[in-house]
């Protein structure tokens, strides 16, 4: 979500009784108030979009702080605005999740005010000639793992991973450069009240496949694509498939061709990407990168439904390779500035070479994860059964 150039008002007398909402209007106006609240709408142009509701820039009458306000249509059947807020909630505040500081209404609208960040990831994208450098995917890697692995303490899983799901920081602030979870409509509780995780439940075979209930099929986890109950392991394949798409700047099934003739329309596009998605080899899927991508994937595909991840291995994956990056973690550099210039194919190829070096130097001392290195990872043909998904 960006800032807009434009100056906030300063008035404090607008009241939501001098506004009329027509209930055909897309939009509330400026200076609308947000209902038993001191916020109010300082911008009558959405800053931001999604599936079920519009950003607003707002501002706090009593401290002139501004935020951020999520309007949805209370008369959407399909609303999930005070879901989401009460996920908020039951996370409290934990690092890389946005403050969350009202839930109202509008007028016609919910409203949840909450924190104003910065530029989403599919934005930053865009700045970047839609590719990202190693070093800031990597950069953006080990942040959001911290924060999945904290809301997975929670019992939650997230099953909304993509890249307008998580934004930096508001610039110019000390959060800029932090990457922030947003978009929780999809969240679930995978223990249940007793403390026992979740059963596995797989949609019967005879009934239609409800694609796109869990996620983005562009990021969609090989058991979502197959209606199968979600665990934590499937928020962790949806983050690898995020990583790979910023680093390639584009994934082997994005514009698979379409029937349009056929009547089943986007079943088929969905049953197209999850094909090419389970038959590719994983040293294609992670060709010239560094072993660590490949052994993230290789990894989170391996793990059972209720196993629990070893975030504690990934990130020291994936901060060891930024060490070896000349990145100092402590010093994190903006990936909007031009001190993140992109490293060059010359350069990871220099990169891996080094490694595979280092791999065929230890791999009698390596772990079974790591047995699969660059070095030999040309050997391992990661081609999932669809009868075997478990």
């Amino acid at each position: 979500m960006k800032m807009s150039e434009k100056s906030p008002t300063t008035s404090t007398s607008n009241s939501l009784n001098q506004f009329t909402f027509n209930e055909s209007s897309t939009f509330p106006l400026e200076g609308a108030e947000i209902k038993d609240s001191p916020f109010i709408l300082i911008q009558g142009l959405s800053i931001a979009a999604g599936s079920f509701g519009q950003v607003y820039l707002t501002r706090n009458v009593k401290t002139n702080e501004i935020c951020a306000t999520k309007l949805v249509r209370k008369d959407n059947p399909n609303a999930k605005l005070r879901k989401e807020y009460d996920w908020y909630r039951i996370l409290g505040p934990l690092p890389g999740l946005p403050k969350i500081y009202h839930f109202g209404e509008c007028g016609p609208y919910d409203a949840m005010v909450m924190e104003l960040l910065g530029p989403n990831l599919e934005e930053l994208m865009v700045t970047n000639n839609s590719r990202l450098n190693l070093r800031t995917t990597t950069q953006i890697a080990i942040m959001i793992l911290e924060i999945i692995r904290s809301v997975h303490s929670k019992k939650i899983i997230f099953c909304n991973v993509k890249p307008e799901n998580f934004c930096l920081g508001r610039p110019a602030t000390p959060k800029a450069n932090q990457v922030h979870m947003v978009g929780l409509i999809n969240a679930k509780l995978f223990e249940t009240a007793d403390s026992k995780h979740i059963p596995k439940i797989s949609t019967n075979n005879n009934e239609p496949k409800k694609f796109g209930v869990y996620g983005t099929p562009r990021y969609m986890s090989l058991h979502a694509h197959k209606g199968k109950e979600l665990s934590r392991r499937d928020d962790l394949e949806s983050i690898g498939y995020m990583l790979l798409y910023f680093v390639h700047g584009k994934l082997p099934w994005q514009g698979l061709p379409v029937n349009n003739s056929s009547n089943t329309g986007n079943n088929d596009k969905y049953e197209n990407i999850f094909i090419t998605k389970k038959m590719i080899h994983l040293d294609e899927l992670c060709a010239n990168l560094p072993p660590e991508y490949y052994h993230y994937m290789l990894y989170v595909r391996s793990l059972k439904f209720a196993q629990e991840p070893n975030y504690r291995y990934l990130i020291t994956m994936f901060t060891k390779l930024l060490y070896r990056i000349n990145m100092d973690q402590s010093r994190l550099v903006s990936p909007l500035t031009n001190d993140l210039a992109a490293i060059t194919m010359d350069e990871q190829s220099s990169l891996n070479n080094k490694n595979e070096s280092n791999n065929n130097k230890n791999k009698n001392h390596q772990t079974t994860i790591d047995s699969s290195s660059s070095s030999s990872r040309k050997q391992v043909s990661f081609k999932i059964d669809h009868e075997t998904l478990d």
